[in-house]
Parts: C-alpha cells; sequence; structure tokens
C-alpha cells in the first residue's frame, strides 16, 4: 500500500505495526507475541552495545519462561527498571 512506502525501511517497518492494529480493531491475535517481539528487538539492541564497547560479544538474553525463571522475571544478571 501507499502507507507502507511512506514507512522506514524501504515500507518495511508498516507491515507489523499494520497487523498489530489490525489486531487490536478486530480482536484477533496478534501475529507477533511478547516473546517473538523481545527476541526480534533485542539482537539489535545488544548489537548496539556490543559497538559501544569496541564490538565485544554480547549474549542475547532468553526471554522466554524455563525451569529457572517464571514469566514476567527478567533473566538471570539482568536488572528491571
Amino acid at each position: 500500500p501507499a502507507e507502507a512506502l511512506q514507512s522506514g525501511h524501504g515500507g518495511m517497518d508498516y507491515f507489523p505495526v499494520a497487523a498489530f492494529v489490525d489486531s487490536v480493531l478486530n480482536d484477533t491475535p496478534s501475529a507477533m507475541d511478547i516473546y517473538t517481539a523481545v527476541e526480534t528487538a533485542a539482537p539489535a539492541i545488544i548489537a548496539s552495545q556490543s559497538i559501544e564497547k569496541g564490538s565485544v560479544c554480547l549474549d542475547v538474553p532468553d526471554f522466554r519462561p524455563n525451569a529457572r525463571r517464571k514469566a514476567g522475571q527478567m533473566p538471570a544478571g539482568k536488572k528491571g527498571k
């Protein structure tokens, strides 16, 4: 759509936002749950932090609940603000 061409990254920024808005307006499940969203965003954030630290290797946390961490808890060693 024409709106996509006006968004960033060659139109690709339009689609996840449009899908989210559509799910809210139509009360349907979103294609991207919170874990998929954070797994998509976190590597970019960690990459930026790595560059700031001289391109050191940094781990991307596993945000999904597991045997040691229940849903809603921050990954080990991370402090929420």
